[in-house]
């Protein structure tokens, strides 16, 4: 029964084999049988490779309850690679498989907070970046429509959504046909989009601007499917782009470094 095989593991386990050619393959299939089966204490798996100049052996093992297994294997493998002169070659380690149920009122042994580590450098990189541009992606899929959507309606489907976003002009770049889909590209003083368009169901819009609103991010995805019916928006990502490593938004940053807040975690 699922409980006789549980039960046959103690919390402590381990197992190991070696693969010479194809035809001891099912060792590995019991490697894996085996931890799905282990469902108690940390789980480790490992499968190395251990190469000559003319053969490969498989070397598979399963680890429970074992913290320090990594460091065990590695002693292992280089006492092989000594007596034998065989290269070992990692191709797979999964380590500390947490395979208990929820433990309530969970006690952590340590607990470490921001300020026992060294900030120096994640706050340099903090005050060093420059966000220049704010980005975003849109992905749109085409349910049920009786509306034919064409290369062209989209192309003025995006010059209206981006007259009424601004009074600078605009040019719209001749769509591209590729293959059953079509690629547009629309620039103003301000920014950017371009469409693709797979020809089908899918669209993604990738709009630029050189001033973060997400305000008009918002609407340019509102209004394009205001234009074609039966849209449905399934993807929205922002991005800050800039120097200075860039991963944060002018809005959490400030306008300049010297106006610019201690973050909490230095």
């Amino acid at each position: 029964s699922k409980k006789n095989r549980r039960d046959l593991f103690t919390e402590k386990y381990f197992a190991a084999t070696m693969i010479v050619n194809d035809t001891e393959v099912w060792r590995r299939h019991l490697i894996e049988k085996m931890l799905k089966i282990i469902n108690h204490g940390d789980v480790y798996r490992a499968q190395v490779l251990l190469n000559s100049t003319t053969t490969s052996l498989e070397f598979d093992a399963l680890s429970s309850g074992n913290p320090i297994f990594p460091q065990k294997l590695k002693n292992t493998l280089k006492t092989i690679e000594e007596r034998t002169g065989l290269v070992s070659e990692v191709r797979h380690l999964r380590g500390g498989l947490w395979t208990e149920k929820f433990i309530e009122d969970f006690q952590p042994s340590q607990f470490f907070k921001p300020t026992d580590y060294n900030q120096t450098s994640p706050l340099e990189q903090w005050y060093s970046q420059q966000p220049l541009g704010y980005h975003n992606m849109f992905q749109h899929e085409i349910g049920d429509t009786e509306e034919i959507i064409t290369g062209e309606s989209l192309k003025s489907a995006l010059s209206s959504i981006v007259n009424e976003l601004n009074q600078s002009p605009i040019n719209v770049e001749t769509g591209i046909g590729i293959g059953e889909g079509y690629l547009i590209n629309a620039y103003w003083e301000g920014g950017n989009i371009v469409l693709l368009w797979d020809g089908r169901k899918h669209i993604d819009i990738n709009l630029f601007m050189y001033k973060e609103n997400a305000a008009s991010a918002k609407r340019v995805r509102d209004l394009f499917m205001s234009h074609i019916s039966g849209m449905t928006a399934t993807l929205h990502d922002e991005m800050p782009r800039g120097i200075g490593r860039v991963v944060s938004f002018l809005r959490d940053l400030g306008k300049n470094a010297d106006d610019r807040s201690v973050p909490h975690w230095s």
